[in-house]
């Protein structure tokens, strides 16, 4: 589940994991920009596949996400954003 272009949730049968979303330019043979870019994942964090460890994950999530915001809006946009990505994706899986 990716809930923001910054960070992406994989959730499988033993563990969840956070990786946040990083671009990196793309070098040739001599290590020199191509001028290309590529998006890679950079892992943050393991939980357990609980209850407890979801919300432990999504948790950490949000507050990634409210660190980099400047405003007051930007941290509520943020929450209510997050809030309902997360409802509407465990309501799919039912």
């Amino acid at each position: 589940m990716i809930l923001s272009e910054k960070y992406k949730v994989v959730e499988d049968t033993t563990h969840i994991s956070l990786y946040e979303l990083v671009t990196k330019d793309i070098l040739d043979d001599n290590k020199n920009p191509t001028g290309e870019t590529k998006v890679v994942e950079k892992h943050i964090a393991y939980f357990s596949a609980t209850s407890q460890g979801r919300k432990q994950c999504y948790n950490r999530l949000i507050n990634c996400e409210i660190f980099e915001a400047e405003t007051l809006q930007q941290i509520l946009d943020t929450v209510e954003r997050c809030e309902q990505q997360v409802v509407d994706f465990w309501e799919a899986q039912k």
